[in-house]
């Protein structure tokens, strides 16, 4: 049984913050809900295993942050927003406890916008309305906010599957949320291709009916490096594949949470997939889940044309695609 307690001089003071976000994000403000929880009085004796045990019973944790233990302060931060409330109600009878807002990345984002061409409303509702508890609709502008993150990540993933027809909004003011105020690139393209233009269909494969080669790998961590994929990739599939790239942000020098891989031979996805789509990455105990599609640039002559332009070329050896010969040599 852990040991807690309510004491009110161990409340969390007006200053004390998100500290593990804080650096990153700046002061965090507290709000009426949200996924995260600031809690000040606990025990600071405890066992923290046993103390992540304690909050997870509401839940599975997104965040378990005791840096400032010390202190009597831990920040639990819950996948569902449906938990957080709960644990929330609970745990106010025995702690002192104060919601906190979200940081401004994409983990911690439960709202997808997507705008779409005239008349999408109902595919994009189809596609994407499963998990919600709130969608907003400004003219071709819709806003799809999940539960639980993790809804979000899966669904956001099938974006990339929908070729040129929708496109996502990160950030976005809404009050400029009609046509004529969207950046030109957001404006969708006519005539979008089909969903299963980028759908992986492994009969299809297996009886040679499509021998595209080239796959975007979804979802990857961002604390992923290149050497850590291809780490990944080599235990089963080293000498399957001739080109690898995962984008990096300049700025942060995470990976971008997406990859391109081209197999030498189509014959080699069957495998590739089957150990990786829809399986949990092995590092940082991620809960993002792998997914798989076609890319667009198909072929290994058709990514180095596409590259050999690019400023990446520019970049650190870390930062460039992969470009092996046929040995799998660098």
């Amino acid at each position: 049984m852990l040991s807690i307690s309510k004491n009110g001089s161990l409340s969390l003071r007006k200053e004390k913050r998100f500290s593990a976000f804080e650096k990153l994000t700046g002061k965090q403000e507290k709000i009426s809900i949200s996924r995260n929880l600031l809690i000040s009085g606990i025990n600071n004796q405890s066992d923290q295993e046993k103390l992540e045990h304690h909050f997870s019973e509401f839940g599975d944790l997104h965040v378990f942050d005791t840096q400032q233990i010390a202190q009597c302060i831990a920040i639990v931060g819950y996948f569902d927003i449906r938990n957080a409330k709960a644990a929330f109600n609970y745990f106010s009878m025995i702690y002192a406890v104060e919601f906190l807002s979200d940081p401004p990345f994409d983990d911690y984002t439960d709202i997808l916008y997507i705008y779409g061409e005239p008349g999408d409303t109902k595919d994009l509702n189809d596609i994407f309305a499963d998990g919600c508890y709130e969608i907003q609709i400004l003219g071709g502008l819709m806003g799809f906010k999940y539960w639980d993150l993790r809804q979000m990540w899966n669904k956001k993933s099938l974006l990339h599957l929908l070729g040129t027809g929708t496109r996502e909004l990160n950030t976005i003011d809404k009050t400029k949320g009609n046509k004529e105020n969207l950046p030109p690139f957001l404006i969708p393209r006519k005539n979008p291709e089909s969903l299963s233009t980028y759908v992986i269909d492994l009969s299809a494969i297996m009886r040679g009916n499509d021998m595209r080669t080239t796959l975007m790998i979804k979802n990857i961590p961002n604390k992923y490096t290149q050497t850590m994929l291809l780490e990944s990739i080599d235990k089963n599939h080293m000498l399957s594949y001739d080109f690898v790239y995962l984008p990096i942000d300049f700025k942060n020098k995470c990976n971008v949470g997406y990859a391109f891989i081209n197999f030498v031979d189509y014959r080699f996805i069957p495998s590739f997939y089957t150990e990786f789509d829809g399986k949990k990455w092995d590092k940082f105990n991620s809960e993002k889940v792998c997914a798989l599609a076609y890319a667009r640039i198909q072929g290994r002559q058709s990514l180095i044309k596409h590259f050999q332009s690019s400023s990446i070329m520019g970049q650190e050896k870390s930062m460039r695609p992969v470009l092996l010969n046929s040995n799998n040599n660098y």
